[in-house]
This record gives structure tokens, sequence and C-alpha cells, in this order.
């Protein structure tokens, strides 16, 4: 059905997406589970009245895809009452671990997603939306889970990055983009927390 096919294809999305998200500076885990079509196989109610949906794609016991709705009135219909999604988390390697979280919004569409992209445990990247469209995402630090890259992004296409690089906890490094193409790039060398010298590309 609609619920399957939707979380099998998320499931393909992903493990694309954190393939290609690979760097030269660090190794990356490849990715290849054995995908099918995911079957419910098991529905719960939290004590905050949250129901939880889980999926097992490999009969192993554990979750690839666990679901979480409230159940609240149809905004159209107050007499009809639906299931909107608020939390989806995704094991995409079926280690048991969660890699991925995406966090939704009242009207439905994705809001916040957390992402463990070399499955060590802990959060690497985290994308805000705006209307379902990213909207910034930060690139947290290995050792100490502090943003040292943020990037900026409107209707699909790249506007900015922001770049902690000495580790002081401020922007030292910009780079701006038109029409999704770098063109020129700051940098601050005394920590005054503006760009000292500007380079076009």
């Amino acid at each position: 059905d609609l619920e399957k096919a939707s979380a099998l294809l998320l499931i393909t999305a992903l493990v694309t997406m954190l393939g290609a998200c690979k760097t030269t500076e660090t190794k990356k885990t490849e990715l290849k589970p054995t995908l099918r079509a995911i079957p419910v196989s098991g529905e719960d109610v939290l004590e905050d009245g949250t129901i939880r949906k889980t999926y097992d794609d490999n009969n192993d016991g554990l979750s690839e895809v666990t679901k979480y709705f409230v159940e609240e009135a149809d905004p159209d219909d107050p007499t009809v009452t639906t299931r909107r999604i608020i939390r989806m988390e995704l094991d995409v390697n079926s280690d048991g671990k969660i890699n991925v979280v995406r966090h939704y919004a009242q009207n439905r569409k994705l809001d916040r997603e957390e992402i463990d992209q070399d499955l060590d445990g802990k959060i690497d990247i985290v994308s805000y939306y705006d209307g379902g469209e990213m909207a910034k995402k930060e690139i947290l630090k290995r050792d100490s889970q502090k943003v040292e890259t943020t990037r900026y992004y409107a209707r699909g296409s790249i506007l900015r990055v922001e770049r902690d690089t000495n580790n002081d906890g401020k922007v030292d490094y910009w780079e701006f983009y038109e029409g999704g193409v770098l063109d020129r790039i700051g940098r601050d060398f005394n920590a005054d927390g503006r760009a000292d010298s500007w380079q076009k590309r």
C-alpha cells in the first residue's frame, strides 16, 4: 500500500543520500542494505498519547523505520479524527541504532532532519526546512558536536556558507553564491566577526 511504499522509498533515498555525502576527510561506512516492501510490524500508544508504528524489514526484531503520530480532528471536518505524523526514525543499516530522525511541522511538511552520516551514533548534520524546503544545514564537529559549518538555502539553491575554521566558536569564513554559483569568499583574520579580505571567484 501507499504507506509501505513510502517507507521503502524513503529508506532508499536516504541510503543513496548518505552514500553521496561521503567526503575525502573521513572514510564512511558503505551502506548496502537489502530493501523490500516493509510491512507494519507493530503499533502501540505511548504514555503521552503518541502513536508509534514500527516496520521491520528483515524480520530481525529491530525496526528499520519507526513513525510517530498524533490523533486530532480533521481541520476540514471536525467530526473526523485523523493521524498526523510528527516524527520518523530510520535505522538505515539495520544495526539497531537510529541514523536519521525527521521532525514534521503542523502542516505535515518536513521541519527538521538529523543525520548520523558516519554511523557512529552521533548526529553529524542537522537540516532545517521552511515550508518543506531546505533553509539551513548545520554540519557538526565530530569531537564536540558543535556547529562547524552552516549552509543557507533559498528555493533549493545555496546562498551562503559560514564556517568556524579555528574552533573558537566564531564564524571566520564566508562563501556567498549567486544563482547557486560561488561568487566570493571572505576571511576574518583577527576574530572580530568581520571579513578582513575578500576573494572574488
